[in-house]
Order: C-alpha cells, then structure tokens, then sequence
C-alpha cells in the first residue's frame, strides 16, 4: 500500500475513534462521584466530631458541676481548692474513658480557687472518608479557637477542645461584722453621727441582751441584713429593721477561731525575734520608734516584743509575712504603715499577742492597736498560707480591753484602708471619726476596698466618721479567701 493510502486509512480511522462515545457516561460518572463522596465523607466526619464535642461538652460540665457543688470538704481553703480539683479530675477521666474515637492530648487542665472550678480540655478525633481520600490539608479545631492536626499530619484527625467553668454563692449573704459577746448590751455601738455601712453583706450581734444592739444620735447602720439575738434600741436601721430572736438569729459561733490558733501554735515559735525592748534593770517595755518625716523604714515579719512607733511623718513600709506585736502598742501617730508589696503574694498579718503577759509586765504595758487621726494605714491581708484573709488580729492571751481608753482604736482623718478581716476575738474594737468630716461627707475607713471584714468581742463606732464593710462577690478579685455566709442558705451555682 502506497504512503499515501496508509495516511488517509489512518486519518479515517482517528476520526472514527474520536466519534465514538461509548464508556464515556462511565468515566463521567466515576470522576464526578469523588465530590460527592468528599461531601459525604466531610458530613459524616463533621456529625461525628460534633457529637464527640457534645459528649466531652457534657463531662467538662458535669465535672464543674461536681466540684462547685461537692460537700464535706474538710482543712483549710487551699485544702479544700485541691479536694474540688481531684473531684473535676476524676469525673474528667471517668467520663473521657467511656468515649470512642478520641484521643485526649495533654493533661486537662483543672484550676479550683475559692469561688469557682474551670476545667479545659483537648483531644482529637479521627477522620473517616476524608482519611480515604486524603483530602485535606489539614484539619479544623472544632470549638474554640482553631489549629491544625494535633501531630501535624493531613487528613487524618480533627482536633477538639472544649472548656467549662462553675462558680458558687454561699449562703444568703456573705458575713462583714460578726460582734461575737454573748450577753453584754451594747456589744455594737453606733453613736453621734457616725454610719456603719454594709449594703453587700450582714451584720450579725451574739448578744443576748435586750440592747445588744444599739443605735443613738444621727448614727445610721445599713446592710443587706441585720440580725441580733436579743433586742436593739434605735430606729435608723436602713433599708430594713433588724432581725431578732435566736430562731432567726442564733449564736453565730466564731469561724476563724479554730484556724486562727492551729496557724499560730505553729508559726509563733519558729519566728524570729526582731525588737527585743525589754530592759531587766528596769523591767519595763519600750517600743522600737520610727519618727520625722525623713524616715522611711521596710520592716522584716517577726516578733517585736514591746511594740511599734510610728509618728511625726515616718514612714514603715511592712515586708509581706506576719508580725508579732507583744507587750507594747502597735501606733500610728501622724506616720504611714503600709504593705511594701501588694501584689497577690505580699499580703501582711499583724498579729497583738502577750505570750507573757503577768510575767515580766510592771509597767502596765498593753498590746493593742493605737492609729490616731491623720495617719495613714494600708495593709492587705495574705491571700493564701496561715492567716489568711487576716489583716488585723489579737490572740486571746493578750490582756483584755474593759473600756475605751484600753480599746483597739483607729480614729478617722488620713487614710485608713484595710484590705482583709480585722480579728480581735476577745477584744473592743473602737472606731471614731477625726473631727473634720460632715454627715454630708464623713472621713471614711475602708470606702473602696473590695473586702473588708470585722470579727471582734465588741465594736464601738463613734464620731462623724463613716465605717464601709464588705465582700467582694468574687472574693478572688480582692485576692483573698471568700469570707463566711450569715444565716441559712442554698448554695447557688452557676454554670459558664
């Protein structure tokens, strides 16, 4: 065959081949069913991972849950914090165990502090068809956030993640004042035109007596609740009268006293004495003075038997720990006494203590506390260790206060601010206004602090000062422990 007829038979044969159109519908077909399988494949995926999500959703809840809402939890606060932890732990473990195709990455993450529990947790998931037809180039963080493969490779997981939080509210209100004497009358005094405001929180009075509580003058108190168990005498009790009777106010038993002597029976000894102003010829006390306005002294925690002096202007700046003041005054005669740090972990406790009272004693030498008017004091209590939560504080073997003039006193004018609960347990806290303020605008103590805690035998409040007490409804933005509830109450939690 000549070349020229091959090229025309194989010319025609081309055109032919090119007309043809069986087996095409097939290929059609089979190329576009791979989309179609991706999508499906991509929809089972995705059910897949929004129920796994939904599932550890529902753990990390409960887990929350469980622990905000756990009883019978036993020690102190940061006891108590590691008891909800191992609670949310174990109900994470159990819970994610039960579940299929996950792989948790990591350790949940579990943190417990005083008010509320949040737990966070990752984990991936494996694909299905997408794994088949390795489709992607990596993978969607489903829930928060967003990422690829949790091990870097493509197509072949999803990565989850899913967080909880709870909080609780204790009780019906937290406890600001609790006036611990049980019979006297007039255990809380309010008088001249002083004001004792605390509209967040109770004020509570153990006395039995028919004027256990007492109001006179232009003096006002204010609270979310007032309760005595015997009487009270006054009427300008705002914005409610005050509860009465032990069915509805019953001894409200002290809640820092077994704490209080656990932390001092074992931190007193080992502190280390700082001041030692006893003089064996004399046999009397003298304090450690800090005096002029050129003077500005940091001070270590310890023991400064015979007291403290700070006046005409000196400046005391307190190292954060617990300072023993015994046989002597802790004053603040126009000085400033102040945290040198406050920061979460500079908190201070000043503790008035007589290991030795009747002893070595001949010169009438009390321990108390003594701040006069223009002075400055601002202190913030510890947020976690021994004592916390306590600013201010007298142990019961110090020498008892009978009257005013042998009372812990702080007197308005200058700064007074106090970040923490001020503990005298068998002692008069007496607290009275500097003399410049008006009833319009009295000298306040305490005004914005967002906690503020009295817990003392009695409490006198006179002058034109104004007293603010209160609690922070998160206790942790204060940076301290939650203070205790008054009177019956559910506990209310609230998931996040």
């Amino acid at each position: 065959m000549a070349f020229a007829d091959m090229m025309t038979a194989a010319h025609r044969r081309m055109k032919n081949y090119l007309r043809s159109t069986s087996g095409n519908l097939t290929m059609i077909a089979a190329l576009g069913s791979i989309p179609v399988i991706a999508a499906a494949g991509m929809a089972i995926d995705y059910a897949r991972i929004s129920r796994v999500h939904d599932e550890m959703q529902l753990i990390a809840d409960g887990a929350t849950l469980a622990a905000a809402g756990a009883r019978n939890l036993t020690g102190t606060s940061d006891n108590k914090k590691t008891q909800r932890v191992a609670i949310a732990t174990n109900y994470m473990s159990n819970g994610i165990a039960r579940l299929s195709d996950v792989d948790v990455v990591g350790t949940p993450t579990v943190v417990a502090t005083t008010s509320k529990v949040t737990v966070s947790v990752k984990a991936t998931v494996k694909g299905s068809f997408m794994n088949v037809l390795d489709a992607l180039s990596s993978d969607a963080d489903f829930g928060s956030g967003s990422g690829g493969n949790q091990d870097g490779s493509h197509g072949r997981s999803y990565g989850v993640r899913v967080s909880s939080e709870a909080s609780w509210n204790e009780g019906m209100s937290l406890l600001c004042m609790l006036v611990l004497n049980p019979s006297s009358s007039q255990s809380l005094q309010i008088q001249g035109t002083a004001d004792l405001f605390a509209p967040s929180c109770a004020v509570w009075v153990n006395s039995s007596s028919t004027s256990g509580l007492y109001e006179n003058g232009n003096a006002t108190l204010t609270a979310k609740k007032i309760c005595v168990r015997g009487g009270y005498s006054g009427s300008a009790y705002y914005p409610d009268m005050p509860k009465t009777g032990s069915g509805n106010c019953p001894v409200y038993a002290d809640p820092l006293a077994a704490q209080f002597k656990t932390d001092y029976d074992a931190a007193y000894p080992s502190a280390v004495l700082r001041y030692n102003g006893y003089s064996s010829s004399s046999k009397k006390y003298t304090q450690m003075t800090f005096s002029g306005s050129s003077v500005n002294q940091l001070l270590q925690p310890g023991i400064y038997d015979g007291g403290i002096q700070v006046k005409a202007g000196a400046k005391v700046r307190l190292a954060p720990g617990t300072y023993y003041i015994q046989n002597g005054k802790f004053e603040v005669q126009q000085g400033t006494v102040e945290n040198n740090d406050f920061s979460a972990t500079g908190g201070v406790t000043i503790i008035m203590t007589e290991p030795t009272a009747g002893t070595k004693v001949t010169n009438s030498t009390q321990t108390r506390l003594d701040v006069t008017a223009q002075s400055t004091m601002t202190l913030k209590a510890p947020a976690s260790g021994r004592f916390a939560g306590i600013a201010l504080a007298q142990h019961p073997n110090s020498i008892t206060s009978t009257s005013k003039t042998t009372a812990n006193s702080i007197i308005g004018g200058g700064t007074k601010s106090i970040t923490g609960i001020v503990y005298y347990p068998t002692n008069i806290l007496y607290i009275t206004g500097g003399g410049s303020g008006t009833v319009s605008n009295p000298e306040k103590i305490a005004t914005d602090n967002p906690q503020f805690a009295i817990v003392a035998d009695k409490v006198f409040i006179e002058g034109n000062g104004q007293l603010r007490v209160g609690g922070a409804s998160d206790s942790e933005s204060a940076g301290l422990p939650a203070l205790p509830s008054a009177g019956a109450g559910k506990t209310i939690i609230s998931l996040k």
